[in-house]
């Protein structure tokens, strides 16, 4: 992946992590707080993100959501989107 590429991809996953429901620097409420998701981006599916990173956000339900996946492997990324039902992926 070209360095123009990198910079893009990483520029769009900053943007979907900095637009998610948490407002940084604003003061909330507990019970604001406790309602607040965490949306992550998981960048680069090699054997560490299959093995142990993507498995674990089945369990993650309360408040952490698997957002986006990014690689430049594109087959390798349809298919874990596919499996662990992400819509965001960047190439």
């Amino acid at each position: 992946m070209s360095d123009d590429r990198n910079s893009e991809a990483r520029s769009r996953v900053f943007f979907l992590l900095r637009t998610s429901s948490y407002e940084w620097g604003s003061r909330m409420s507990p019970q604001s707080r406790s309602r607040t998701v965490v949306r992550y981006a998981v960048i680069g599916l090699g054997h560490i993100a299959q093995a142990a990173m993507l498995p674990a956000f089945r369990h993650c339900r309360r408040n952490s959501v698997l957002a986006a996946l990014v690689s430049g492997a594109g087959k390798k990324l349809r298919v874990l989107g596919r499996r662990y039902r992400v819509t965001r992926l960047f190439n």
